[in-house]
């Protein structure tokens, strides 16, 4: 195992935020009344999630700056101490602090970064914000003075949210972002990753998809930890899948079978027989704020020589080949061997 491996998975989410945040902004659909005013706005954040997932956004009376830090804080609280779970609520106040309201005159160049698939038929979608390479962040004062507190929020939210995805995984659309913003405002919660346990004398194991042997089917790279429970089951988090951080838990059990024990990377090279293995799900793991994947069947053995994790992807048979290695903790530093 090289030095640069061994740092390179300790300290990879750290050092993925050294990418640049590039130009992005929110949008808000705004009605008029019957004398032809603008006279009600809603975040379309908040707006499609209600058309497209059912995700009704759940208003409530607090200023707007509390209903956006409690985001900030439940995103944190996701991120389980993890690398970048500091992010989220010194982004948040970073934007609270720097936010510019426009002059009532002066309105906001549309950033087409959307991709989104509906549009209002009897109103107007407007750039309501506009999130610069400077970290500056514009408001148009006309927007933001129909929009209700929760939907000021909702417009913050989005703006750190966006600025994470861009950062950590290289995000061209707010898709995710809006998907994310209209889950949690419609109440619902993330469940909190793994937090490693650094505690001494325990072990854990980190995967990633194995560059140099391309998996079939255009299979999306996974990244994942593994764990061994204490009642003797086996769980594998996932990380990341297709590029795309996991921000709230996404963990798979099952019991080990046949000849397929934990941890993986003390297993050498050599065939099973297809079919032969660990299964960790019988059954789909909805993945609805991942752009719509649905994981499922997901099964691990050997093939060809080395670990594969076969599964089923939004309804197909994938197949990635991986590597891992086991942290001992409990030394002057984290070992992998």
């Amino acid at each position: 195992m090289s030095y640069g491996l061994l740092i390179f998975i300790l300290i990879f989410q750290s050092l993925s935020f050294a990418g640049p945040i590039t130009s992005s902004g929110g949008n808000a659909v705004l009605c008029k009344n019957s004398l032809g005013e603008y006279s009600t706005a809603k975040v379309f954040d908040l707006y499609e999630g209600e058309a497209l997932y059912g995700y009704k956004p759940q208003l409530s009376k607090d200023n707007y700056l509390v209903q956006a830090r409690a985001f900030a804080k439940h995103l944190s609280d996701s991120a389980n101490d993890s690398a970048y779970s500091q992010f989220f609520i010194d982004e948040m106040e970073r934007v609270i602090s720097e936010m510019k309201l426009l002059p009532n005159d002066v309105a906001l160049t549309p950033v087409n970064d959307s991709d989104s698939v509906i549009k209002p038929k009897n109103c107007d979608v407007f750039q309501a914000a506009i999130y610069v390479t400077d970290k500056s962040v514009y408001f148009d004062s006309n927007v933001w003075s129909l929009l209700n507190d929760t939907h000021r929020a909702a417009l913050l939210s989005h703006e750190v949210l966006y600025a994470f995805l861009r950062w950590v995984d290289g995000a061209t659309t707010s898709k995710r972002t809006r998907q994310y913003v209209s889950f949690v405002f419609a109440g619902n919660k993330l469940q909190p990753l793994w937090k490693p346990t650094y505690i001494p004398g325990t072990m854990e194991e980190y995967c990633a998809t194995i560059s140099t042997s391309p998996s079939p089917y255009n299979a999306p790279p996974i990244s994942l930890r593994t764990r061994l429970n204490n009642d003797n089951s086996w769980s594998i988090s996932i990380e990341n899948i297709g590029g795309m951080t996991s921000l709230g838990k996404t963990e798979i059990t099952g019991v080990p079978s046949q000849d397929y024990s934990w941890p993986i990377q003390e297993h050498q090279n050599g065939v099973t027989t297809d079919g032969s293995g660990v299964t960790l799900n019988s059954v789909s793991v909805a993945m609805p704020l991942y752009e719509g994947l649905e994981l499922g069947r997901i099964f691990l053995a050997k093939h060809h020589d080395q670990h594969a994790l076969p599964y089923v992807l939004n309804g197909k048979n994938n197949t990635v080949y991986f590597s891992c290695q086991v942290v001992h903790y409990g030394l002057p530093w984290p070992i992998i061997f």
